[in-house]
């Protein structure tokens, strides 16, 4: 060991002397431009330390190949290299930290999207020797929204310096928003729609974006109070709703009441006009009762949703004819079932109107059977009935004279469409009442 020490010794002493008479030389040359220098490896011969590193001036380096110089027929190490890295102590590092890192998004989207957070964990290692340096390296947890963000770890050591680069990463842990927009058709001024409803809401988002920029709810049935609600997502998977309530729908037309085919004279009817759902806005349902007879009359109704409705209606209009004596036929003196022919026959009835008043205008015609009844003298015109202000009755004084013995239909046939009737008998004279 202490041989080979000397021998070493001895030869870095003569470089080291050779470099110097080589400098020295050039410093003669005063006017010389300065050398330039280069550094080497050079050989030792020594097992443990084979190689030096030392500057010498280029133009002592007289090696064409490059590769070294000194005894063509020595081994490797005993000759001078400008491969530098011959000249590295073994226990020199010479590698960078290495670096690598871990990435979990907590709650994963669609898309490629996070949308929890992402938790990065680095490590950095180096075997050969410590970390001296880093930057960006501490663990992270990324909590916030971005469309995209990326993050770097660079570490030195003795063997140099490394940085690794992370994925991009793309966090929306933010719902969308989600809005009501408008309803088609709008509510009318009652606040009701009689048609199917859409209701319009829009979708948006900031970071990742929508599925889409609208959604639309249908309601096609009625009712009050409907409410209507919608989702919107975004691109990450993130979802958020939004429900409007207060939508009034009634597709229904208002009904009437009950409705009779006749009524009195003068008697007030207003229909009545019925609307579950919304409500009646206006009933225009009276009927005109004034003209005895055939009437027609039309009504109408709509609801506050705008429905309407309207019937045409046919009926009738009655005398009311037990307006004194409570009997709706023929009255007194017509009271006997048998009648001697050629006697005179005194057909008399009431005429009310619905509040018990007398008619006075009525238009009433007599008949025997089937043919017009006759009178005597001048109390009637023809068949027609006439009133007589003292009993307030319709009367016909009916002629018998020219008959048969036989049963008879004694008729009053009145113009609200009426009939009042009485069968009788008529016998010979002889024949007692």
């Amino acid at each position: 060991m202490q041989i080979k020490s000397v021998k070493r010794n001895l030869a870095i002493l003569t470089l080291v002397i050779s470099t110097i008479v080589i400098v020295s030389g050039n410093i003669s040359t005063a006017d010389a431009a300065p050398e330039e220098k280069i550094w080497i490896c050079h050989a030792t011969s020594s097992e443990t330390n084979p190689y030096v590193l030392l500057q010498i001036n280029k133009s002592a380096w007289n090696d064409d190949d490059g590769k070294g110089h000194g005894d063509d027929g020595a081994p490797d190490r005993h000759r001078d290299s400008l491969d530098l890295s011959l000249c590295t102590d073994p226990d020199t590092d010479t590698t960078a930290p290495e670096i690598s890192y871990s990435a979990e998004c907590t709650i994963p989207g669609n898309n490629g999207w996070c949308i929890g957070e992402v938790q990065i964990v680095w490590t950095v290692e180096d075997a050969e020797s410590e970390v001296s340096n880093s930057s960006g390296c501490e663990d992270i947890t990324v909590n916030y929204d971005t469309t995209g963000v990326s993050f770097t770890c660079e570490a030195t050591s003795e063997g140099g310096t490394n940085s690794v680069t992370t994925e991009e990463f793309k966090i929306d842990s933010t719902a969308p928003v989600t809005l009501f927009d408008s309803q088609t058709p709008e509510a009318n001024e009652n606040g009701w729609n009689n048609s199917a409803v859409d209701v319009n809401f829009s979708c948006s988002d900031e970071t990742s974006g929508v599925l889409t920029d609208s959604v639309i709810v249908s309601l096609t049935e009625e009712g009050a109070e409907q409410s209507a609600t919608a989702q919107c997502e975004d691109s990450a998977g993130n979802t958020s709703d939004a429900t409007v309530s207060g939508i009034n729908i009634d597709l229904t037309a208002p009904t009437f009441g009950d409705i009779e085919d006749s009524y009195l004279l003068d008697q007030p009817v207003d229909v009545s006009c019925d609307d579950s759902l919304s409500g009646i806005a206006t009933c225009d349902a009276t009927l005109d009762t004034e003209n005895p007879g055939t009437n027609t009359s039309s009504i109408s109704a709509s609801d506050l949703a705008g429905n309407e409705a309207s019937l045409d209606l046919t009926y009738q209009v009655f005398y009311e004819l037990a307006c004194n004596d409570g009997d709706d036929g023929f009255s007194s003196p017509l009271d006997n079932s048998n009648y001697n022919v050629g006697r005179t026959i005194p057909m008399k009835f009431d005429a009310c109107n619905y509040y018990g008043d007398i008619v006075e205008n009525v238009v009433a015609t007599a008949f025997i059977d089937d043919q017009e009844a006759t009178t005597k003298g001048k109390s009637n015109d023809g068949n027609l009935f006439r009133y007589s202000e003292d009993s307030q009755q319709y009367i016909y004084n009916a002629d018998t004279t020219g008959y048969s013995v036989g049963d008879y239909t004694l008729y009053a046939y009145l113009d609200d469409g009426q009939t009042i009737s009485e069968t009788v008998e008529f016998t010979e004279k002889s024949k007692k009442k």
